[in-house]
């Protein structure tokens, strides 16, 4: 029992670490997504075809 009890700190401070780089991966995965979309939407915008298939070449 006393083995058991001293093993659970230090599981728990493995699990937060792999969570905490879970994360954190996470966090760069959708940073570069976000990246990735935003150069997307802005070639987009300056494609006259597509300006003029979606309407927005008239402006607002």
């Amino acid at each position: 029992m006393f083995i058991f009890v001293q093993a659970m700190p230090m599981v728990s401070k493995v699990t937060w670490r792999y969570s905490l780089n879970q994360m954190q991966l996470c966090f760069n995965w959708l940073t570069a997504l976000s990246k990735k979309l935003a150069s997307i939407d802005e070639k987009m915008a300056c494609d006259p075809t597509y300006l003029q298939k979606t309407g927005w070449d008239r402006g607002r």
